[in-house]
């Protein structure tokens, strides 16, 4: 839209459209809840560690498998915590290494080192893509509470952990709670998305009804000022000391509200315009090109 309008592509009608579409979706963004939150698991797991962790921001956190979901965690963890207590694992190094390069207060951890770090950490993220669980019961260390969020898809902790007291194993169906939760308020706010919509969509079709004035007022306002131009030439030259300047002033003013009056009129429901436009073109000799002409 910007590089149309920059080239001079896009005409009146696209330009007032689009403003308008802009318009609506930041009153909607602005004034309900429709964008709020998100339907991931990886901010749904952030959301979980909010919600329930306390003191969160000064939790180790460890987060093993850098793929997709895991690196969408992690940018999550960056934008809406202040945790810098985060410890990257990845069976390939170097994955791990190019994200902490961005964040100097990340640590990185060698694959080996597995077991050490869970044995350190106060909330275990695991998005691994192995078929078979890579977080076993005998790698955690009983009596140090340990919260794991499971976002691996078959599941890669084993179910037994929970057998550990000090244990909170949550998978992606428990975290999938949270994510209905978000779409179930975003459902509510569409009636009121809707409203604004329509408040928009009637200020559109408003501007295009008044378009097709437009060139009906336009050709009145010229013959109006032509007939201004000639009255004020005459009396310049029939009048001494006429003041052109004051009749100008008030002969403008005129004019004005007799074609405002005229838009009020075409504007009437009951108002026939075509009718009406065809009486003022015989009135004033104003011929059918002026009519079909836009701006």
């Amino acid at each position: 839209f910007k590089l149309a309008k920059k080239i001079g592509t896009i005409n009146a009608y696209l330009e007032r459209l689009m403003n308008l579409i802009l318009q609506a979706s930041k009153d909607v963004k602005n004034n309900t809840r429709l964008s709020s939150g998100t339907t991931s698991v990886a901010y749904a797991a952030i959301q979980y560690i909010i919600e329930n962790v306390t003191n969160y921001n000064n939790k180790n956190i460890l987060i093993y498998g850098l793929g997709k979901i895991g690196k969408n965690t992690f940018k999550n963890l960056i934008e809406y915590t202040s945790n810098s207590h985060i410890t990257l694992i990845n069976r390939t190094l170097e994955k791990a290494v190019k994200y902490a390069k961005l964040y100097p207060e990340i640590e990185v951890a060698n694959y080996s080192e597995l077991s050490e770090q869970i044995h350190k950490t106060d909330i275990l993220i695991v998005s691994t893509g192995s078929e078979t669980p890579t977080i076993t019961k005998k790698q955690l260390k009983e009596g140090k509470e340990l919260v794991i969020l499971d976002l691996s898809m078959p599941e890669n902790v084993e179910v037994s952990v929970k057998e550990i007291p000090e244990v909170t194993l949550v998978n992606v169906d428990e975290l999938s709670k949270i994510t209905h939760k978000t779409i179930e308020t975003r459902k509510s706010e569409v009636p009121v998305a809707e409203q604004i919509i329509e408040k928009y969509k009637e200020e559109f079709n408003n501007w295009i009804s008044l378009r097709k004035f437009v060139p009906a007022v336009n050709a009145l306002k010229e013959s109006l000022q032509a007939i201004q131009h000639d009255e004020i030439d005459f009396h310049t030259r029939k009048v001494k000391n006429f003041n052109v300047e004051q009749a100008e002033m008030i002969t403008s003013r005129i004019i004005q509200k007799i074609t405002t009056q005229f838009v009020k009129h075409l504007k009437d429901e009951e108002t026939s315009v075509d009718q009406s436009i065809s009486v003022i073109s015989k009135m004033f000799h104003i011929n059918e090109l002026s009519l079909n002409e836009n701006d």
